[in-house]
């Protein structure tokens, strides 16, 4: 097994951009950074892009932007843990590591014996996939601009709305 640290996000997307489609809701975050930058999105300029490779299969993607967290995609234990490894001996400093929460904790455990630094979960995150769509029924009324005299509904609909999600 061997990691690639590629030269630019179009070669990263070469390899790949089939293992990230796979499972296209969870890797989302680093297909879409890989994607601005192969255009030329300024904001994706410095982010690195990895794959961990056993022959020409890939194990693991990963994305790593200096000062945000790398982000990593579901993968072997292997994997996970080269890829700790790895990026530790480029960069021995991270706050952090996005991803499925089997490897990220395998990530964090790995960081935490090559740093010797506790480390703790300060977030859980959750995907979530709409596979299908219903159409809702047809209702009466019309979109309006919002206005000043509105802000306590958009208020009220908005704290209804971050509780229903969490």
């Amino acid at each position: 097994m061997q990691v690639i640290e590629y030269q630019s996000a179009l070669e990263f997307l070469d390899d790949a951009r089939d293992f990230l489609i796979g499972n296209e809701a969870a890797n989302e975050l680093i297909l879409s950074v890989a994607t601005q930058q192969s255009q030329g999105v300024g904001s994706a300029m410095t982010t690195k892009f990895y794959s961990v490779l056993e022959g020409d299969s890939a194990e693991l993607a990963a994305m790593f932007t200096p000062s945000v967290w790398p982000a990593i995609t579901s993968g072997i234990d292997g994997a996970v843990t080269l890829f700790a490894r790895y990026l530790f001996s480029k960069n021995p400093v991270i706050q952090g590591v996005i991803g499925p929460k089997d490897e990220t904790e395998l990530f964090a455990d790995e960081w935490q014996q090559l740093s010797r630094c506790d480390l703790e979960i300060s977030m859980n995150m959750r995907i979530h996939k709409c596979s299908t769509v219903i159409r809702p029924k047809t209702t009466a009324g019309r979109v309006v601009q919002a206005r000043v005299d509105d802000l306590e509904l958009v208020l009220e609909w908005s704290n209804a709305f971050h509780d229903e999600i969490e």
